[in-house]
């Protein structure tokens, strides 16, 4: 089965459903549909690609793309190039493709057809009283990493449901600089986090802070070249960042109490940039209220260079906050994406784990070298913020490989069409091996006990935990990253959160297998 999400304005061929029954938008291929193309083009054993795609009407626009490569880990069936079997080899498969314009930018707008998808494969699996496990190898920096989003809550409430399960990339952002933290005294500053900004950026770049529902903090920033900060942000603001003396916008801050778990929550994000000089500016620019009807401001490009990020705790109580960098996504107009980050000595690795991973029933998978043990130097480290009186949980809750030999390329998987296969790195090739394994979990127990026989998610992940931690005793364990451990640009090391990062250990398929 395959639903393209992506809008369709070109004429449908015949036998193609529009959409979904539950959906409106979009299209979807039924796997009878599929076979008939394929059935239909092919000669003397030879599939004629070109044709099927043809009759399909449907598009490889790349064929190093990434849903292939991941879904060939999970259950490729050994018969591209590549030649070998993915975990769960005969799976049957549902696709969803995401709309490539929003990839390109990432967003709300993309975890909601995200979370259409998980729906969808879920409705899919009742219909056909079968169990499902959904991989998710896309992530991004920013979210509170408590599990009240509203994409980790919608899936939860999903997976109280008997064989469902939803795997989820823990996301690569150990050394991106992305993740700040603090403890603020009563009426006292926190230290300034150095937000660095660079040239020619053709995204926006937004900072996400979270702190406790019963504190109180005002944000004040400090752009490139100022003296002054600008500010107060206070709690219910919503407000426009101006060039100064003008009515330009360069971007916008707003502070608020989130709904999802009752705590604090300030966004600040700034337009994309352009290379400016350096000004010797002695005041700042300023952040004033929406301008009346009467002004029509503009946006313009935000200067690049450090910005400073100040908190001040104007309350009574001690408080945490957290500071996270949402991730650039896709290459907008074929663009270079420049990653904005905190300077290094301001940066923590630990809690770097993506917007989808913290997730109370979710399984979250980091990612170590399979040639060499080692863990890898980007692989997001857990756990999870504490919110609402609940402590931290951890996450990831086990690794995988994401990388084939010592060299750290990818795990080398099949590419569209008849191209040759390509290594993919990241926790999104770690994700679809136990993915994978759920999906020989759920076959083996209905061979053995028969159709009645049910896995709930929590019994999943203890299974899948409880064989990681006895592969790390007969086994080698994991290693951390010689590359990272060396590197003095590095002020934390994987050792100083080795617990956070590795969650239960590697995964061990045999080892899960036989505790069944």
């Amino acid at each position: 089965m395959l639903w393209d999400q992506t809008p369709r304005l070109l004429s449908l061929p015949p036998n193609v459903t529009p959409s979904p029954v539950l959906f409106n938008y979009g299209r979807e291929l039924t796997s009878a549909t599929i076979n008939a193309a394929i059935q239909g083009n092919e000669k003397n054993g030879v599939i004629d690609e070109k044709k099927v795609y043809d009759v399909l009407d449907y598009h490889i626009h790349e064929v190093a793309s990434h849903g292939t490569h991941v879904m060939d880990i999970a259950a490729g069936n050994g018969k591209s190039l590549i030649g070998s079997e993915g975990v769960a080899n005969e799976a049957d498969i549902v696709f969803v493709q995401l709309p490539t314009d929003l990839i390109e930018y990432s967003g709300p707008q993309l975890f909601d057809k995200i979370l259409d998808g998980v729906l969808y494969i879920s409705a899919l699996a009742k219909q056909q009283k079968k169990p499902a496990v959904v991989n998710i190898s896309y992530g991004s920096y920013a979210g509170p990493h408590d599990g009240t989003s509203q994409w980790e809550k919608a899936i939860d409430n999903l997976l109280k449901i008997d064989d469902r399960a939803v795997v989820v990339a823990a996301g690569n952002g150990f050394e991106a600089d992305c993740h700040a933290f603090g403890i603020i005294q009563p009426h006292q500053n926190s230290p300034s986090l150095r937000w660095i900004i660079l040239p020619e950026d053709p995204t926006a770049n937004t900072v996400d802070i979270w702190y406790g529902g019963s504190a109180r903090l005002e944000l004040w920033l400090t752009p490139p070249g100022a003296t002054t900060a600008m500010g107060p942000v206070k709690l219910g603001d919503n407000v426009q960042i101006h060039r100064i003396g003008t009515s330009e916008i360069i971007g916008w801050a707003f502070h608020s109490k989130d709904l999802g778990n009752n705590d604090n929550h300030i966004v600040v994000s700034l337009n994309k940039t352009v290379i400016e000089q350096p000004a010797a500016a002695s005041s700042a620019q300023g952040v004033a209220p929406a301008p009346n009807a009467q002004v029509n401001p503009i946006s313009v490009p935000a200067p690049a260079g450090t910005w400073k990020i100040e908190l001040r705790n104007v309350g009574q109580l001690m408080t945490r906050f957290d500071a996270w960098i949402e991730r650039d996504a896709g290459h907008p107009g074929g663009a270079r994406r420049r990653q904005s980050h905190f300077a290094p000595g301001d940066a923590y690795p630990g809690g770097t784990l993506s917007n989808l991973a913290s997730g109370n029933l979710l399984i979250s998978v980091g990612g170590y070298n399979a040639a060499t043990q080692e863990v890898c130097r980007y692989s997001a480290c857990g756990p999870t913020r504490p919110t609402g009186g609940q402590p931290v949980r951890r996450k990831p809750d086990v690794c995988a490989p994401a990388e084939g030999d010592v060299a750290g390329r990818g795990i080398l998987s099949a590419s569209s069409l008849s191209a040759d296969p390509t290594r993919m790195n990241g926790t999104s090739a770690a994700a679809p091996h136990v993915a994978g394994l759920i999906a020989l979990m759920f076959q083996y127990g209905l061979k053995k006990y028969g159709p009645k026989h049910t896995l709930n998610v929590d019994a999943i992940r203890d299974y899948i935990t409880q064989g990681a931690q006895n592969a790390a005793q007969a086994s080698a364990p994991l290693k951390p990253n010689r590359h990272q451990k060396v590197d003095v640009t590095r002020a934390h090391k994987q050792e100083d959160v080795w617990t956070d990062l590795t969650g239960a250990g590697k995964v061990n398929v045999a080892g899960t297998m036989n505790l069944l």
